[in-house]
């Protein structure tokens, strides 16, 4: 709790974002090190969704827009990350084996709610603080 109190609470998000992706960076170098050689992209690009919530996350600390989001979008941004993520992994499995599947797409529709999730509790978060620090 002393961590939100002195507003370091985006930082330790950035980090955490930056381990993940170090960690889905590994991963998906093993694994295709160890599918004889077979390359796919959607392994490679894996890492993409949390190196971009590192960013995200680096923009709210160094700015200060805000230290301590509204609990629903850091629930909502995390699982869209999470979500964007493992529908790539899936598919860059998927890819390196020869086979696909439809259900793939549920990663997608859950990407989708997910981030109009975050980004309409954001706004709204936004909007009732600017209208609380008004009153």
């Amino acid at each position: 709790m002393s961590a939100l109190r002195k507003g370091n609470w985006a930082r330790g998000q950035f980090f955490l974002f930056l381990a993940v992706t170090a960690f889905v960076i590994l991963f998906s170098g093993i694994y295709e090190i160890f599918s004889h050689q077979v390359m796919s992209w959607w392994m490679i690009l894996a890492a993409g969704p949390f190196l971009a919530g590192a960013a995200c996350w680096f923009v709210f600390y160094k700015t200060g827009l805000f230290q301590t989001p509204c609990r629903p979008f850091q629930i909502c941004f995390m699982m869209a990350t999470v979500s964007c993520t493992l529908g790539m992994v899936v598919r860059g499995v998927l890819e390196i084996y020869g086979t696909w599947s439809s259900l793939v797409h549920s990663y997608d529709i859950l990407f989708g709610v997910f981030f109009f999730g975050s980004v309409l509790s954001l706004i709204l978060y936004l909007h009732y603080r600017k209208k609380a620090k008004v009153e």
